[in-house]
Formats: C-alpha cells, sequence, structure tokens
C-alpha cells in the first residue's frame, strides 16, 4: 500500500443504549483523523438511535448512522461495507469496547510486514476447521433429525486473545498466530481481501459462519488469516442474543444449516489445504 492507510469502523448495533456511549468512545479514542466510523442500527427500538446520531454529531472523525431492516447481522455488516472507503474494515459488535493505543499504526504495521498477504485478522479468536466425524454428527440428531448425518465442517486449534474466556491457548498482545479462520468480534478485513471478496455470503443470513466463509474465500485467493492480540473489553453479560429465548433452539438450527453449507461450498478445498500444508491434516 502507498500513502496513509484508510480505516473504517462498522459497529452492528441492537439495543445497547446502556453500553453504547462507551463502545462509540473506544473506537473514537483508535480512529485516526482520515477514518470513516459507520454505525448500523439493526432493528433497534430503544434509545441507541439516539446515541449514534449523537455521536455522529459532535465525533471529529466522520461518523455515518446507517440503518438495518431487521436483526440481521450479515447483512448489516454489508449495508455498513457498501457504503465504506477502500481500506481496512474494522468490524466490532456493539458488546466490544475497543482499548489498543495505535490501533491503526499496528494493524497497517502487520499486514506490511506480512507483504500485505493478510486477509481476515480476528482479535479475538481463531481455529482451523476440518470435517465434521459421524459420531459427532450423530449427537445432533436427536436435536434436529436425520438431517444432521449430512457432511458438515467444525472448528478446531482453537487459539484466543489474551483475555480470551474459552479455555483455548491464548497468545500475548502485539502477537500474530497464523489460522485459516479468524471469528469474531473484532475484527479487521484488509484492503487486499475487500478488493477480491467484497461481501459477506447472505445465504448464511441471520448470522453464524460468515467469519468461516470470507475466511475461507480469503485462503482460496491465496491471503493467510489468523489472530491478532489487541486490547478490548468484552463481557458475556453484555450480549443480548443468548438471552433470546429462541436463541438456543433457533441458534442451533441456523448452526447447523451454515456448517453444512460451509461443507458444500468449502469441504473440497479444505480437505486439500489440510492435506498440503505440513501439520495440518483432516480428520478422520
Amino acid at each position: 500500500m502507498s500513502g496513509k492507510p484508510v480505516f473504517n469502523y462498522i459497529i452492528t448495533i441492537h439495543n445497547k443504549e446502556f453500553l453504547l456511549e462507551r463502545v462509540l468512545a473506544g473506537v473514537a479514542e483508535c480512529a485516526g483523523s482520515d477514518a470513516l466510523i459507520l454505525p448500523v442500527l439493526d432493528g433497534c427500538t430503544d434509545g441507541s438511535e439516539e446515541v449514534a446520531v449523537k455521536f455522529a454529531r459532535e465525533s471529529p472523525v466522520e461518523t455515518r448512522v446507517l440503518y438495518a431492516p431487521d436483526v440481521n447481522e450479515i447483512i448489516t455488516i454489508n449495508i455498513a461495507l457498501r457504503e465504506a472507503r477502500p481500506g481496512y474494515c474494522v468490524i466490532i459488535q456493539d458488546d466490544v469496547i475497543l482499548q489498543e493505543p495505535r490501533l491503526e499504526e499496528k494493524i497497517d504495521n502487520l499486514c506490511v510486514s506480512r507483504k500485505n498477504r493478510l486477509g481476515y485478522i480476528s482479535f479475538r479468536l481463531a481455529a482451523d476447521m476440518s470435517p465434521t466425524p459421524l459420531y459427532r454428527r450423530l449427537r445432533l440428531v436427536r436435536r434436529l433429525g436425520l438431517k444432521a448425518l449430512r457432511p458438515l465442517v467444525e472448528e478446531r486449534e482453537h487459539v484466543g486473545h489474551p483475555g480470551e474466556t474459552l479455555g483455548v491457548p491464548k497468545i500475548d498482545y502485539g502477537e500474530f498466530v497464523e489460522r485459516m479462520v479468524g471469528i469474531k468480534s473484532p475484527v479487521c478485513i484488509t484492503p487486499e481481501l475487500r478488493r477480491v471478496e467484497p461481501f459477506l455470503d447472505e445465504a448464511l443470513a441471520p448470522y453464524c459462519y460468515d467469519d468461516h466463509d470470507l475466511s475461507l474465500r480469503s485462503l482460496r485467493q491465496g491471503l493467510v488469516n489468523g489472530l491478532f492480540g489487541i486490547r478490548f473489553e468484552t463481557n458475556e453479560e453484555w450480549s443480548g442474543a443468548k438471552k433470546d429465548p429462541t436463541y438456543a433452539t433457533y441458534g442451533d438450527y441456523v448452526r447447523w444449516r451454515n456448517r453444512s453449507l460451509m461443507w458444500v461450498k468449502h469441504g473440497d478445498f479444505i480437505l486439500h489445504y489440510l492435506a498440503t500444508r505440513p501439520g495440518r491434516r483432516a480428520s478422520t
């Protein structure tokens, strides 16, 4: 890249009035003077719109408030990607407070050090992918019926940022570790990936495994994905999805459906990738 890199910040928002000021303030602390901040209000019924509009009016960094038609994270992100300038896109959900000094400089330095061949970077969690063994698919039959026996993909060899609460190996701040897929939030889509794969696949809507799909499309383009350790604050109590009574039942179905779609779209590529990369083999 030549010249100063351009950064876009996409914030997907659904009913986070109680937290949104802090989320937007975290973005403002990280955003350079040439950045574009894109809060996207996704089916909000609380006072989130007022908070976002006030921030846009007062922020020294250009901010455009966008609107999504319903609670659908993939479509929400795509709405913002269409408005974003060429350059980096940092995507955060509305329960993440960025706290990394010189974030833009550190991301760009990382990409330059990798000869601008990075594609999808997570700041939270990353993993490799493999086919799901039959015995694990059998466990899904009780909940989902015989369709659960279809070929699926699954995550393996996770690695997390220093504050990750999952019981996975963790990296240090400032460290980058390569994995097949990055998992949000927060994440960054590099300019190199945006040029060849500009949008999320809305066939996966409303959410789930869109990270994995874009990451695998990134690998198909010869780019590298992984985890980069940065500072941010989040809390499971801030997330509204898991408190939704429909989350467990409908979420199970969406995850299964999208894992199945990942196999249809990328199964052959995953097997080839695992077979040809040292130390990476498909599960049986």
